[in-house]
């Protein structure tokens, strides 16, 4: 089994391609290792040829039994599979043992589309385990990730708290002035239709579709989704960022001016909204809109709102 070399994420910097595969470039071997977690070995034979390496892990993990997939985790020499699926890290607790990992979210979410989308005991079981270490942590939210866009699909009531904005300063908005209480007269409760999906390009051509952003040209925003609910005179951009992080997150000025620039209904109103597990209170930071007046800036930002997911929600028994 390999392990996962700690400074390997910095190995671009020192140049590993003279060693690894001399005919690759540093582009090349960052993208099969990061979004693959490709060992040393398939970035020398596959570096460049990274179709072919997503060829062979796709056609491995077609051919898993989702049973085996606890197993695996558990015992990773127990299955030649293993070495494309998961990385070994080593443990806080001694040499003596170890933490496995998925080998990166892409591979995950390969794992998630086979086996684990339509099999509720495995999706919890693994969120269950990959909530009990530093190490792990981001693969819990992957799955929440992966989870809430399942979710949102369906048809369903969405409630939104608002999240006031608890300091206007000359630099930034930050939102953290809130309680998400089933006694609360300003919630928002939004009605879902029946959806569907697809990847977003310059502009949103229909209502009630859910779309999924170039992450170069949205970052930080998981999806967007364009609703008119019968409650509402306007129609609704729902602007979702899906996260189980509780430290605090900065919102992309750049992603907010690229939302304006879409082919938005003129009277559109626009929620940011951040979705979380129940229990999770976002800290969340946008950026003030340079060279605005404070009023012009004020009415320039969404309105931020959370929505926190109950765990019978997310898994229902």
């Amino acid at each position: 089994m390999w392990v996962q070399p700690l400074g390997f994420y910095a190995a671009h910097i020192l140049r590993s391609h003279s060693f690894l595969n001399p005919h690759a470039t540093e582009r090349q071997l960052w993208y099969l290792y990061h979004e693959f977690g490709a060992s040393p070995r398939d970035l020398t034979q596959c570096v460049t040829r990274p179709n072919s390496y997503e060829l062979k892990l796709t056609q491995k993990i077609q051919h898993l039994n989702p049973g085996d997939l606890p197993a695996i985790f558990k015992d990773p020499g127990s299955c030649s599979v293993s070495d494309f699926i998961l990385t070994m890290y080593p443990s806080p607790e001694g040499h003596s043992k170890y933490i496995v990992a998925p080998a990166s979210r892409r591979v995950l979410l390969l794992l998630w589309d086979k086996h684990f989308r339509s099999r509720l005991d495995e999706m919890e079981y693994f969120y269950d385990l990959f909530q009990g270490s530093v190490v792990t942590y981001a693969a819990a939210g992957w799955i929440f990730e992966f989870r809430m866009h399942d979710l949102l699909l369906e048809k369903r009531i969405l409630r939104l708290f608002p999240i006031h904005c608890a300091n206007i300063g000359k630099v930034n908005f930050i939102y953290s002035d809130y309680t998400a209480t089933e006694e609360r007269k300003d919630q928002v409760e939004l009605e879902l239709p029946e959806l569907d999906e697809s990847c977003l390009g310059d502009t949103i051509p229909q209502a009630n579709c859910y779309y999924y952003p170039d992450s170069l040209n949205f970052p930080g925003i998981d999806s967007l989704l364009l609703i008119h609910p019968p409650s509402k005179a306007t129609p609704v951009l729902l602007v979702f960022k899906i996260t189980r992080s509780m430290s605090r997150h900065y919102v992309k000025a750049g992603s907010l001016r690229n939302i304006d620039r879409l082919d938005l209904p003129k009277n559109v109103h626009k929620y940011y909204v951040a979705v979380t597990p129940e229990g999770i209170q976002p800290n969340i930071t946008i950026p003030f809109p340079q060279g605005a007046e404070q009023k012009e800036a004020i009415d320039a930002v969404f309105p931020v709102f959370h929505c926190p997911v109950p765990g019978r929600e997310l898994f229902p028994s």
